[in-house]
């Protein structure tokens, strides 16, 4: 299954808030993707869940994505963003996942809406489902991750990722924050997505 690495983050000053997103898009995201294995990233924002951004970057397998968190490409972006940033952003969420289950659809990580949940015991997943699978009514696809290595340590074991069509779940994730042991919710939209573009020399 494949590795996903999945960033949460908020920016602490309204007033660099721009600044930081022109950085994110046009230096940030090229550097990440000079990650080997690396395949694609993507950013989206909420107007109403903290944190703010969620970031999903997409590895074929979880051995990659241990090689690609390892690299001298990640551990230059990581310090770059500590240089440039410290002190102007939250403390964050950061989760090195594998697919571990599709539960409808399949594990593609598309630019659609997101509802994302995060939570530790896997006994409160039927009850998640059972309020998203019911009262959505363009839901694309669900996956759950497991999440084999986090930043803060405190943060939860699963993920659910579910993509929606919808322009606003916030019956939903109303419905959601009745379950006990949902550690994050939050539903975001699309900003920007980098594909890394291969080429086979062979043919020419």
């Amino acid at each position: 299954m494949k590795g996903i690495y999945v960033v949460r983050v908020d920016v602490l000053d309204n007033n660099i808030e721009n600044n930081f997103n022109k950085w994110y898009s046009y230096v940030h995201l090229p550097d990440l993707m000079k990650i080997k294995y690396l395949e694609t990233s993507r950013r989206f924002f909420s107007t109403t869940s903290i944190p703010k951004y969620l970031s999903l970057y997409e590895f074929p397998d979880k051995e990659k994505l241990i090689e690609g968190k390892n690299s001298e490409e990640m551990k230059y972006v990581r310090s770059d963003t500590i240089k440039r940033w410290n002190g102007k952003l939250s403390k964050g969420e950061r989760y090195y996942t594998t697919v571990e289950e599709i539960i409808t659809g399949d594990d593609k990580i598309s630019d659609s809406n997101k509802i994302f949940v995060s939570y530790e015991d896997n006994k409160i997943l039927k009850s998640i489902l059972n309020i998203i699978l019911s009262n959505s009514e363009k839901l694309e696809r669900c996956i759950k991750l497991n999440v084999f290595d986090k930043e803060p340590e405190d943060l939860p074991k699963y993920i659910l990722l579910c993509d929606t069509k919808d322009k606003n779940e916030n019956k939903i994730l109303e419905m959601l924050k009745n379950i006990d042991g949902i550690k994050g919710l939050g539903f975001y939209e699309p900003i920007i997505s980098y594909y890394k573009i291969t080429y086979n020399d062979t043919l020419y």
